[in-house]
């Protein structure tokens, strides 16, 4: 039975997902809707769905075929192991994100330090590092407030002990300690680039947090740069996520803001996705 619902699926979604996408999005709702793990569903532990399981998923398959993503469909997403609720109010967590908390990770393995998450949508960033380690003093702001109820509600979820802070970065507000480090992953897709995105991003994810004003690519890495500046220790990181074709320019401004080891780190698809730097 769960074999026919996966062969339906990814043949409804052709053209919408690759063939290994829209497996994986299949494996996905039927492990939600079963309450089991993928092993379960390899070895014919839920071969047979109840009658209001087929009704879930004939709802699911309808929603799909409309472009609306499994994440909101059901209301969660796994981000580096863990399950986060995400809505509408915020971005779908992504590997390449998993990526930059790999590398924070690595750089303060058995340390402490505070930081700050600006951006934080879901909360998926602040989360997990605090999560992974205990010894974080974890901080988190965005500009919307229904994004930090989201957040808020993760981290309640998850044990985590974050502080989150209504705050805009063009216009920041909020004062801190000196910080070992600040991460984010701001908007950085410019207008130009919109005709090129799915349709299941642009027509669903939050516009606000994808697209950056007045189409400057470099807009929110600057006013970053610059709060880094006052709100870093010496010494102290900036770690971004970045639009792929910026790198050159992004490490560029990094440098004329007087940071150093600059340094732009691409993600396992080979692309520019990621930037570190130290404050002078």
């Amino acid at each position: 039975m769960n074999n026919a619902w996966i062969t339906r699926i990814v043949e409804s979604l052709d053209g919408l997902y690759p063939t290994r996408e829209a497996k994986n999005i299949a494996y996905f709702a039927l492990q939600r809707i079963c309450g089991c793990s993928m092993t379960d569903l390899l070895m014919g532990k839920h071969d047979y769905l109840s009658e209001e399981q087929e009704l879930q998923m004939e709802d699911i398959l309808n929603r799909l075929k409309k472009k609306e993503p499994i994440q909101y469909i059901l209301g969660e997403g796994e981000f580096h192991g863990l399950t986060f609720e995400v809505n509408s109010n915020v971005l779908i967590p992504r590997p390449e994100t998993a990526e930059l908390v790999d590398w924070i990770c690595d750089d303060f393995f058995d340390k402490g330090g505070s930081f700050l998450d600006i951006g934080t949508g879901s909360g998926c960033i602040a989360i997990t590092l605090k999560y992974l380690n205990a010894q974080f003093d974890a901080n988190a702001t965005d500009i919307s407030p229904l994004a930090l109820n989201t957040a808020m509600r993760n981290a309640k979820r998850l044990c985590a002990d974050v502080s989150f802070i209504i705050d805009d970065i063009l216009h920041p507000q909020t004062e801190f300690d000196p910080l070992d480090f600040i991460v984010s992953n701001p908007p950085y897709i410019t207008e130009a680039e919109k005709s090129s995105m799915r349709e299941n991003v642009l027509g669903y994810e939050p516009h606000s947090a994808l697209f950056v004003e007045g189409d400057d690519p470099l807009l929110f890495y600057r006013a970053i740069a610059d709060y880094g500046l006052t709100h870093l220790k010496n010494n102290g990181f900036l770690y971004f996520e970045i639009n792929e074709k910026f790198g050159k320019e992004i490490q560029q401004m990094l440098e004329d803001y007087g940071y150093k080891e600059v340094v732009v780190r691409e993600d396992m698809e080979g692309k520019d996705r990621m930037v570190r730097c130290k404050k002078r």
